[in-house]
């Protein structure tokens, strides 16, 4: 049966036996804020759509439950002490709006937390509770969201890091193992005596791969990856044995790390090359939806927006938005899903400042259509030792008035697709960077075509020179900072759990 705690204004004061010192103390804690702007609007609603109204014993107070839910994550406590701090922490009651010390207000077992954040996850909760927290922390602070920057952190999962040759020899042990314990080990019986061995039957385990010497990796990696694909093709048509996640698992890895080739007029498997396998790819079969990052390695990426204040200002900085994606996906698709979700919210900002990575042109102008100015500098796609089209002057309508080397064009035609401009030949004989720029000439005449998002990139790139746009772009190092006191304080770099549903609750109320 369901018990909540409507959290309705009390007549009395509760904690009326405080000093009045103490209560003022108290009242100057982050204390005072939760009870006062969050706890009164968690989602024990949406919470409630996992318990029966006419059914089973008398819940915990699901107020409460959620509300430790959050204070776990925001001061990184285990279950030990999280259950703990409910039953002995003055500030945690206080939070809480406890009102009683008894058994049934203080006291909660382990397993009923547990219970509580597995709803919770499966419910996806943890993106409401960010948005209870952050809106509440806006209201309760003042802070205006006009101004706020964006940029991502790297998280690692609690997953251990394997190589190629130990990511297929532990698919195929999950799958024996999950085939023995099935139909009382029928299908096992099938697999041959000597991959039962190498696999799983084998004192030690995977100590198999562990004495594997570094020149014999390779042909390892490919008996293993021989291995493998023998047994999807084995089973592939068992029906049963084919609903398997493992076996689906062995499937994946195949179609990723492997391809076949004919040697000789037969089919035979061979591995992919290590630049060929995308960071998609299954990087542990404890945590699926982790990826790969070329510069950052295995995990996830937490996307973040906070707002800032100028040197000038003073105020506490408040984290607006946040998501988790795996490693693979890279900040150039992150930044419209986060304007649209502020903005249902209510708190979409006038300027948003963001690095290279946010800043295409398809961002910029999205940004722009939603009102906001997207500061960010233009990404580098122009080829090397070639002059761009930033280095001729451009007006404020994007025509060029003249070439680095200062001739001024004979003809400028602007068609819907972009602009064509026209130079005399004879001013480029002799110039310095001839070879470098990029018209294109014949023994007539000298042009340069362009369209009109190399115009908008050139634009932007002569803005960034300027001092304003420095003054605005040097604000976005600031989150830095943020990044920083988050992985000290709640060491969310390096997670306990692992699996995205698991990973998004964390970092979420983190």
């Amino acid at each position: 049966m369901i018990r909540i705690n409507q959290a309705i204004p009390k007549l009395f004061d509760c904690f009326w036996f405080l000093g009045q010192k103490v209560r003022e103390q108290l009242k100057g804690t982050w204390a005072e804020t939760f009870r006062r702007h969050i706890f009164p609007k968690l989602p024990v609603k949406e919470l409630s759509q996992k318990y029966r109204k006419d059914f089973g014993r008398p819940t915990k107070n699901l107020h409460t439950g959620l509300g430790l839910l959050v204070l776990q994550q925001m001061h990184d406590t285990t279950d030990e002490e999280t259950l703990q701090r409910l039953a002995y922490d003055l500030r945690w009651q206080y939070a809480l709006q406890i009102e009683q010390t008894t058994d049934e207000e203080l006291y909660m077992c382990g397993r009923t937390l547990w219970g509580l954040r597995q709803k919770a996850m499966e419910l996806r909760l943890e993106e409401q509770l960010f948005a209870v927290a952050s809106d509440g922390l806006l209201g309760a602070a003042g802070v205006e969201a006009g101004r706020q920057r964006m940029d991502s952190v790297h998280v690692q999962s609690n997953m251990r890091r394997l190589g190629r040759l130990r990511l297929v020899g532990r698919t195929i042990q999950i799958f024996l193992k999950n085939l023995r314990r099935k139909a009382e080990g029928r299908w096992y019986q099938q697999v041959s005596e000597e991959q039962r061995q190498k696999y799983l039957e084998r004192k030690g385990g995977e100590e198999i791969f562990s004495r594997v010497k570094p020149s014999e990796t390779a042909s390892t990696l490919g008996l293993a990856a021989q291995d493998l694909c023998d047994l999807v093709e084995q089973f592939a048509g068992e029906p049963e044995v084919i609903k398997m996640h493992s076996y689906r698992m062995m499937q994946r890895v195949m179609g990723e790390q492997c391809r076949v080739v004919e040697e000789e007029g037969e089919p035979r498997v061979a591995v992919k090359a290590a630049k060929e396998v995308g960071g998609d790819s299954l990087q542990n079969p404890s945590d699926e939806e982790a990826g790969y990052s070329g510069h950052k390695g295995q995990g996830y990426t937490v996307q973040m927006m906070e707002t800032f204040h100028g040197e000038e200002e003073r105020g506490p900085r408040i984290i607006t938005y946040v998501e988790v994606t795996s490693a693979d996906i890279t900040d150039h698709h992150a930044l419209i899903p986060a304007l649209e979700e502020v903005q249902g919210r209510g708190i979409l900002p006038q300027q948003l400042v963001a690095d290279t990575l946010y800043g295409s042109d398809e961002n910029v102008q999205a940004a722009a259509r939603e009102g906001v100015e997207l500061v960010a500098p233009v990404p580098n796609t122009e080829k090397s030792g070639s002059l761009s089209l930033a280095a001729f002057r451009l007006d404020e309508c994007g025509l060029v008035t003249s070439c680095p080397g200062g001739q001024v064009p004979v003809r400028v035609k602007v068609v819907e697709k972009g602009v064509t401009v026209w130079f005399d030949p004879r001013g480029c004989e002799g110039c310095a960077q001839r070879e470098s720029c990029p018209v294109k000439r014949s023994r007539k005449r000298v042009r340069l075509r362009y369209d009109k998002l190399a115009m908008r990139c050139a634009q932007r790139r002569q803005a960034e020179e300027g001092p304003e746009f420095r003054e605005k772009y040097r604000m976005r190092s600031g989150i830095e900072s943020s990044f920083s006191q988050l992985e000290r304080g709640t060491g969310v770099n390096h997670l306990r759990v692992r699996g995205m549903p698991a990973v998004r609750f964390c970092v979420f109320l983190n």
